[in-house]
Formats: structure tokens, C-alpha cells, sequence
């Protein structure tokens, strides 16, 4: 089921929801996230592959995260359906990552607000539409780094304790 331009649904959800939910699998996504990735792609000028086959991989957990992945975490933001692990076809993540950082304000724009630092996702970019406090500048994205419990809550005693 196209959802964008260039985007199906089931590249954003794995084959297991899409089976189950078929086109409802839309309710797990959050509203902005298929549109904030093609404004990304349009933006790029190049494929991008979220669900799907790269590099003779086949990904299926790099949308929407249900507790019957074996990827899951509570602390997620692809538990929300807020966030994507984005593969570049026909080039690297590097370059896409490098892109985003010197396009920080069009992609907070776009409805993106956080990146993970690329020594953790060498292979993928991931972005996500999380709330960030009201102080957090407007042009910049939060860079996070890790994907464990500790790092998250790590990074929200950060947050409070200034």
C-alpha cells in the first residue's frame, strides 16, 4: 500500500504486522514519519531504503518495533513508530549522515529531531521524531549515542540535572 511518493507501507512496518494488519499496520506510525521521509528523499535526490532488501540483507526492523521482534526495547522510538534506520541505495550511510549534519535545520524541518551518532549505525542513519525539552535549539538536532537502557536513561538525567 503506497503511503508517499516513493514509500510503501510495508517498509515501514515488518512482514509479520503487515500480515497481520494488513493496511491498518498505519496505525502504529506515527502521522508525520512517512512524510518526513520522503521530504528527506526528495531533498537527497536518491533512494532510500528503510524495510527492504540492501545489500543482500533483507532488513525488516527498521521502521515500527513490536514486542514480538527480537530488536525490541522499551525505550525505543521505533516502538512509537517515530523512528527509521535509513540504508542508502547506491552509496553509503556516510554520506547521508554527513548530509543531515550540515542540513540540521531542514531536517528538524522535515519533522525530524534526533540522529544517532554514526559510530553506532556505521551501515544505517537513525532518525527519529521524539519531543525534546523547550530549550533544545530549534536548528539542531540531539545527537544520542548507544541504544541500551543505561544510555537512555543516562541521557534524560542529562537533561534534568543540566
Amino acid at each position: 500500500m503506497k503511503i508517499t511518493e516513493n514509500f510503501e507501507l510495508q517498509e515501514f512496518v515488518s512482514p509479520q504486522i503487515y500480515k497481520k494488519f494488513r493496511h491498518k499496520s498505519i496505525i502504529f506510525l506515527d502521522s508525520r514519519l512517512p512524510g518526513a521521509v520522503q521530504a528527506l528523499r526528495d531533498k537527497v535526490n536518491m533512494p532510500l531504503i528503510i524495510n527492504g532488501k540492501y545489500k543482500k540483507k533483507k532488513y525488516i526492523h527498521s521502521g515500527f518495533r513490536s514486542k514480538l521482534t527480537n530488536s525490541f526495547s522499551w525505550y525505543s522510538q521505533h516502538r512509537f513508530g517515530r523512528a527509521v534506520d535509513i540504508k542508502v541505495k547506491d552509496t553509503n550511510a556516510v554520506y547521508l549522515y554527513r548530509w543531515i549534519m550540515t542540513h540540521q535545520k531542514e531536517v528538524r524541518e522535515m519533522g525530524f529531531t534526533t540522529i544517532e551518532k554514526f559510530k553506532y549505525t556505521p551501515t544505517w542513519v537513525h532518525l527519529d521524531m521524539r519531543m525534546l525539552p523547550a530549550d533544545h535549539p530549534k536548528d539542531k538536532l540531539l545527537v544520542v549515542s548507544g541504544r541500551s537502557k543505561k544510555s537512555f536513561l543516562n541521557r534524560l538525567k542529562s537533561l534534568f540535572n543540566g
